[in-house]
């Protein structure tokens, strides 16, 4: 099956990988939108889920929330209720 621009577009922004179209005219503008969104997802949940950033540290709180992000995208433009299922991931997590 193949997939529509927009479900590979949709890939490129969540993916926390080395981009495979750095080259393409559109990188800069990719990049932009990816990192806005990775942004506003982080923010929410960072916002959702005081305790945990608190716990984890900005940095660790960051690179788990990108985990999460990537493998959770919002399916709604209302950022209320992301991440509602942000513990039970965090603890799905192996410590190796």
């Amino acid at each position: 099956m193949n997939k529509s621009i927009i479900e590979k577009f949709l890939e490129e922004i969540r993916s926390s990988k080395r981009s495979h179209i750095q080259d393409h005219k559109y990188y800069r503008g990719l990049i932009a939108y990816k990192n806005n969104y990775l942004f506003s997802h982080i923010k929410s949940l960072q916002n959702n889920n005081p305790e945990v950033f608190e716990d984890l540290g900005e940095n660790n709180f960051r690179y788990v929330a990108k985990l999460y992000i990537e493998k959770n995208p919002s399916r709604n433009p209302n950022f209320n209720d992301y991440g509602a299922d942000f513990l039970s991931f965090i603890s799905s997590l192996s410590l190796d």
